[in-house]
């Protein structure tokens, strides 16, 4: 086994019950088409990095990893309605990592390598009142810098008690 070598993972998923936000869009005015796009959704959310890390000294270590970001076409739970503009992302990701004491900074700069943007229900509503396919438009950003600094906190020592003198305090 490789010393210095660890393997890591984490990610989120962002549940928001609320279908609409009650912000209007325009979209409406564009076309009479859009009118199911006239207010905004409240979209479900996640990501998942999973990667290599390497420690190149006590003070430093590097990571490659691939980070998994999207906004889903429908919502797990509550409803689907409204304007939103689902995608993934999916990033190769190196990383560096600088320790001092307690202090860590990342940096972190995700590449997108692939990038999807599915047909939404409102897309999919259009398509099926006009029989024209229709697949919305959706940007995505083509690299990201993610800068992180965490502080770890420890016990702080304690003074010890000489057991002889317990009695004294009782």
């Amino acid at each position: 086994m490789t010393t210095g070598l660890f393997a890591y993972g984490g990610g989120f998923y962002l549940l928001n019950p609320r279908e609409t936000n009650g912000i209007r869009t325009f979209r409406e005015t564009l076309s009479p088409l859009l009118e199911n796009e006239a207010i905004m959704a409240v979209p479900d959310q996640y990501s998942v990095r999973t990667g290599l890390s390497y420690s190149l000294s006590n003070a430093l270590s590097t990571s490659l990893g691939a980070r998994f970001d999207a906004v889903p076409v429908k919502d797990l739970i509550g409803g689907n309605e409204g304007f939103r503009r689902p995608g993934n992302v999916l990033s190769i990701e190196p990383g560096l990592a600088y320790f001092l004491h307690n202090l860590t900074l990342n940096l972190n700069v995700p590449f997108a390598v692939r990038r999807d943007r599915p047909q939404s229900v409102t897309d999919r509503q259009t398509e099926i009142s006009t029989g024209t396919p229709r697949n919305g438009d959706a940007a995505f950003a083509d690299y990201l810098i993610n800068f992180g600094i965490s502080y770890r906190f420890t016990k702080s020592k304690t003074m010890e008690i000489d057991p002889s003198l317990m009695d004294t305090f009782n």
